[in-house]
């Protein structure tokens, strides 16, 4: 296959992929409160047909970067490989948020169910006016969405305020609550950083929201969300059952959190799977952490926990 046809396939998959992941987070949006193992198992088999196909965009990708692309190109793949990368976060958080939903207390979710279905329809909106603009390569379309982004961010916030305010709440429905809202921020996020990946590749301008962090800091661990990476001494990638079983403790530090509790909510398994399996992932994701391996703490008989260096 000619180099030309190879890149038309490769954006039109990047394309095919980020409206799999928007159809993928609508559906998780709507829940079920009735077969709830059907559900979830829809959303599994829609996560699963997202992984594949980025996994074929990025090694399609790898094969078309070589040393004398012309800088447009070279652009225009590299913008791709992120593009690529946040449609996939996207796609894991649209799962994330159908487990969330089941477990949901839904007499909790009244006091914030409008502001909720604001922070939905934003953050889709986001992320279909992000697609919207690869498809078209409209620049204005993608400058569109990185301006909406501090409105999803103030809505998150207004959304969490509340739910920590609450007198006498479900604390197992609010903590779910709280991750969702969280997932759809990111959601918006994401959405923001194709639109910026765009303006690259198109103008070769490097356009970053200015209020964004792309990094946040926890005992002395830089930690990159967009990369999955951690940096102590350097940074180091971490596969994505062990980022989301790192940032699960974090989010729970300085409680334990049991392996059960890893299994369902960081990973998505079932109880079927082996509980092991957390902690064959746990021994490696210590070995990336290197001299701050000993911030991961093993609670005999029941799970692990992320400790604080400075307490």
């Amino acid at each position: 296959m000619m180099t030309e046809d190879r890149t038309n396939k490769v954006h039109l998959n990047v394309i095919r992929l980020g409206k799999l992941v928007v159809f993928a987070l609508k559906k998780a949006l709507k829940g079920s409160t009735f077969n709830i193992d059907a559900f979830l198992a829809k959303c599994r088999a829609r996560e699963t047909e997202i992984n594949l196909l980025e996994m074929e965009i990025e090694q399609d990708l790898q094969t078309l970067m070589r040393p004398e692309l012309e800088d447009k190109d070279c652009r225009h793949f590299t913008a791709l490989l992120k593009i690529n990368n946040d449609l996939e976060r996207i796609g894991d958080y649209a799962m994330a948020i159908a487990k969330y939903l089941v477990d949901v207390d839904m007499s909790e979710t009244v006091k914030i169910e409008s502001k909720f279905k604001k922070l939905s329809k934003a953050s889709i909106e986001m992320l279909e006016r992000s697609v919207k603009a690869i498809e078209l390569e409209d620049i204005n379309l993608a400058k569109q969405v990185i301006r909406d982004d501090d409105y999803v961010d103030k809505l998150n916030k207004a959304i969490i305020k509340i739910l920590l305010s609450s007198k006498n709440p479900d604390m197992a429905s609010v903590v779910s609550l709280v991750n969702l809202c969280r997932r759809l921020e990111r959601t918006a996020d994401h959405a923001t950083n194709i639109a910026e990946d765009l303006v690259f590749w198109i103008e070769g301008d490097v356009l970053r929201h200015p209020t964004k962090k792309r990094s946040f800091m926890f005992n002395e661990i830089e930690i990159y969300p967009n990369s999955r990476e951690i940096k102590i001494s350097e940074k180091v990638h971490l596969s994505k059952s062990e980022w989301e079983i790192f940032i699960h403790l974090i989010e729970r530090s300085p409680d334990g959190v049991s392996r059960e509790d890893l299994m369902k909510n960081a990973l998505g398994y079932d109880s079927s799977v082996e509980t092991r399996t957390i902690d064959q992932h746990v021994v490696r994701l210590r070995k990336k952490l290197g001299h701050k391996k000993t911030l991961l703490k093993s609670i005999a008989g029941f799970g692990y926990k992320v400790v604080n260096s400075k307490n």
